[in-house]
């Protein structure tokens, strides 16, 4: 208690060390602290809260490359002075699986929609199929109708022709009439008697 409460105290009034290593990420990038010094009067008048900074593992790979590309978030905002107290390993572990499991999630997604789209395609090309097939058999069924209204058309005319020639025919226009004229001549039609309805 007394050690932490000594190292607290220099650390707040620069005493001792002139940086403290405050923690490291995952990629083995350390950060540092360097507290106000009171001994130097100028610097601690410009400097109102101490200055922190990276030391990275591999100075040399990141030369080429953005270097604060592997400071994760956290420490990012511990160094800009936006979080107060540094991350830990383990909230930098819980991150970084929930990165992967993100990624997992998002492949898994897009597999799902490439599929879907997949079937949504064989199913349009079903349904295409299918009104070809129905484009067809109702063509096939309009060619029938166009032949069967011929028909139609031929049987209306025969009736038509009957009624000019006898208006009595026209009672059993669905037969067709005998060839036999003779007995055309003979046939006469029934006498037709109403019968009287009693009302009681």
């Amino acid at each position: 208690m007394v050690r932490s409460l000594a190292k607290f105290i220099k650390q707040r009034l620069g005493l001792g060390k002139e940086r403290f290593y405050v923690g490291s990420d995952l990629h083995r990038n350390r950060y540092y602290e360097e507290p106000i010094s009171s001994s130097i009067l100028i610097n601690a008048i410009e400097r109102t809260r101490p200055r922190r900074y990276v030391d990275f593992y591999n100075v040399l790979k990141d030369l080429d490359s953005h270097r604060f590309q592997n400071v994760p978030p956290q420490w990012l905002s511990w160094l800009s002075f936006t979080r107060k107290t540094p991350p830990t390993i383990q909230e930098l572990e819980a991150d970084r699986f929930r990165q992967v499991r993100l990624k997992e999630n998002v492949t898994k997604l897009l597999l799902a929609e490439q599929h879907n789209k997949s079937l949504t395609l064989e199913n349009d090309q079903t349904i295409i199929n299918e009104i070809n097939k129905e484009s067809a058999s109702d063509r096939s069924d309009l060619n029938q109708k166009t032949t069967s209204n011929e028909e139609e058309e031929e049987e209306v005319e025969r009736k038509r022709s009957e009624l000019n020639k006898s208006p009595l025919t026209a009672f059993n226009l669905s037969q067709k009439p005998p060839n036999n004229s003779s007995t055309q001549s003979d046939w006469k039609p029934k006498s037709w008697n109403p019968q009287p309805i009693s009302k009681n």
